[in-house]
């Protein structure tokens, strides 16, 4: 009797405990999600005024977006990732010398590599647009946002420190709410009312960088952790290769989302004429508010998990892994099924009747995408059991078949052949994590049980 008492009483705690860290990541998701719909409105009225020039320079713009998008990738090294390990691990210890140390050394890195990015870019920009890219065009808007590798680096390694620390209020108010302000307002101002057209949106990108990464830098010091000062930690190179030996390979699973993101963008740039870059690229951002829901969740989600798992608290990170990805599935069934049914609506009246064309490809993306980002749980529970090198591998094969499958389809088919690209990759890699996740953790989150169980 006393046996079953206790059974009892430590399966209600299991399920407080439960609800208690639901509750925490569903808080934190809100307040995250209410950011990122307001920064994801914000960035469509950017992409607006710019889309506004004309096809032709909207395109040149988002030509050389992916490609400091996916440079900035690069220079960050999965660093920014590994404060959503390490940070939150020794916080939970009160190492916060440990902590110190590990924002040191993962800044002096990415400094280094984002400068060299940065130069090489700036002197090598008019090769790359007539080279690659027939277009010298092209060419001043390179120089002006290659020295956004740097700051933009700086920035994302900034904004990860305040979810490292669970504090996604400094995540919204600054990079979802102030840099979307300031970007909006400098792009206003230099194209339409100073008259510089793309290359005054390309200033204000630059620019609206680095105003963010000043505030960033004070927010973040004064009132999270005091990172800038005198003092002296030890045990740097040891403490260097262990970020790098865990975070290298999470680069290639950011690398696999810029590629996503932006190899089907510059493969068109190299294949087919700027306009239709511009036309593509006014789908792919209205494809991607699928990303709204999974991103407000994980946001919380690893550094929540990360902590369960240091305090051995296998069954309840189990759980919620389970629930959280069931909600991904729910809510952004809703949204895709709006895209199918109002597609060209939304492409004629936002961005103007020339962009109609974007219609079938914004539908096949928002489907592919959907897919695609059902896994992002799972991604981020192999990143808490330290697989990365599985998300390596994985991610190796993603990239792969997005390049191969964009060079093979975008010739034949233009911007229908991008998005198609796009979209089987999602479901290569949906299919990939999946398996892979079962695998590991015998939870499969897509039974039907599961669909019909709270």
């Amino acid at each position: 009797m006393k046996n079953s008492l206790l059974n009892q009483t430590g399966s209600k705690q299991h399920m407080q405990d439960n609800t208690n860290h639901l509750k925490k990541i569903v808080k934190g998701s809100s307040i995250v999600f209410i950011g990122i719909f307001l920064s994801k409105f914000l960035a469509y009225i950017y992409r607006l005024l710019i889309a506004r020039i004309s096809p032709e320079q909207y395109g040149l713009f988002s030509i050389a977006l992916g490609i400091t998008g996916i440079l900035v990738t690069i220079s960050l090294l999965g660093l920014n990732m590994g404060f959503l390990r390490y940070i939150p691990f020794y916080k939970g210890k009160g190492a916060d010398e440990k902590i110190l140390l590990t924002i040191r050394e993962s800044f002096k890195i990415t400094s280094i590599v984002s400068i060299l990015f940065s130069l090489l870019v700036f002197f090598f920009s008019e090769k790359i647009s007539i080279s690659f890219f027939n277009n010298p065009s092209l060419t001043p808007i390179l120089k002006v946002m290659s020295f956004s590798i740097f700051f933009g680096v700086l920035t994302l390694m900034l904004y990860d420190m305040t979810i490292a620390f669970q504090m996604a209020k400094f995540h919204v108010l600054i990079k979802n709410l102030f840099e979307n302000i300031i970007k909006i307002l400098l792009t206003f101002i230099l194209v339409y009312l100073l008259g510089f057209g793309v290359l005054g949106a390309a200033y204000g990108y630059l620019f609206s960088i680095i105003i963010s990464f000043i505030v960033a830098i004070f927010v973040i010091n004064k009132y999270i952790f005091r990172f800038i000062s005198f003092k002296s930690v030890y045990g740097g190179s040891k403490l260097r290769k262990d970020l790098l030996s865990y975070s290298a390979p999470l680069m290639f699973s950011d690398l696999s989302i810029s590629v996503i993101v932006w190899t089907d963008t510059l493969i068109l740039g190299y294949f087919r004429p700027a306009a239709e870059v511009g036309i593509y690229n006014a789908a792919l951002p209205t494809a991607h508010l699928t990303y709204l829901v999974p991103y407000a969740f994980m946001m919380l989600f690893l550094p929540v998990l990360t902590e369960l798992y240091s305090k051995g608290e296998k069954e309840i990170l189990n759980s919620i892994y389970s629930r959280v990805t069931k909600w991904v599935f729910f809510i952004n069934f809703i949204l895709v099924s709006f895209f199918f049914l109002f597609s060209k609506i939304i492409l004629t009246k936002f961005f103007g009747q020339e962009y109609s064309s974007g219609r079938l490809p914004l539908i096949i993306l928002s489907l592919g995408l959907f897919i695609g980002y059902l896994v992002e749980s799972t991604e981020k529970m192999f990143m808490i059991l330290k697989k990365t090198r599985l998300i390596f591998l994985l991610t190796v094969f993603i990239i792969i078949s997005s390049i191969s499958l964009n060079v093979l389809l975008v010739p034949l088919y233009g911007i229908l052949g991008a998005a198609i690209a796009t979209s089987i990759t999602q479901i290569l890699a949906f299919l990939l994590y999946a398996i892979s996740g079962y695998s590991i953790t015998k939870i499969n989150p897509f039974k039907i049980k599961y669909f019909l169980n709270a």
